[in-house]
């Protein structure tokens, strides 16, 4: 049984998980990655998910983050600036649904609706009749983001929750998409109204 099996499929290891699954153990965490103490993981990292390094625009990764958010040479993301097309938002495996208020969206071996995700069913039920894109980044896909479209940028909405790992063993015993902290960004698009 891995260390993860026992935490998510034990009593004792679910105890332990509160603490685990917090956001402060996530800051300590995030703080060492963010550190050039974390440098040490960046390659096995690489040669494990066969990461392709001479797409980067720079090598000399300062910690473990800034390899896994690496930039990319401009000139193999180029932008479609086509006022009528829609670009990608990130690198990562394109999912399409309708959205209705009985879609299913099923996200890494789990199954969610709308309403669970944006935990606010006014604004969930604004987005009934629209098209829902899910991008899954695994990771060897560079993690960095940008706007799908132009359009008004409103505030971020952030949702609290737990910060469970997202690894099939957490997936088969636990709604994470559900109970994880996440955050969305409403875009207005004047031109499409």
């Amino acid at each position: 049984m891995t260390g993860l099996e026992w935490l998510y499929n034990t009593a004792p290891g679910r105890v332990m998980l509160k603490v685990l699954a917090g956001r402060k153990l996530s800051i300590v965490a995030g703080t060492f990655l963010d550190s050039g103490l974390s440098r040490f993981l960046i390659k096995p990292f690489v040669k494990r998910n066969g990461i392709d390094l001479t797409e980067c625009e720079d090598v000399d990764f300062k910690s473990f983050n800034d390899c896994f958010t690496r930039k990319l040479k401009k000139e193999l993301r180029p932008v479609d600036m086509v006022k009528n097309h829609l670009i990608a938002p990130c690198d990562g495996l394109l999912s399409v649904w309708d959205i209705d208020k009985d879609t299913v969206l099923p996200i890494k071996q789990s199954a969610y609706n709308i309403y669970d995700l944006f935990d606010n069913d006014r604004v969930a039920s604004y987005y009934e009749g629209g098209i829902c894109l899910v991008y899954r980044l695994c990771v060897n896909h560079y993690h960095r983001y940008c706007y799908a479209d132009s359009g008004k940028k409103s505030q971020n909405v952030f949702i609290p929750g737990k910060l469970h790992t997202v690894r099939p063993v957490a997936l088969r015993s636990r709604p994470v998409f559900v109970e994880n902290c996440r955050e969305y960004t409403p875009v207005s698009y004047t031109h499409l109204q």
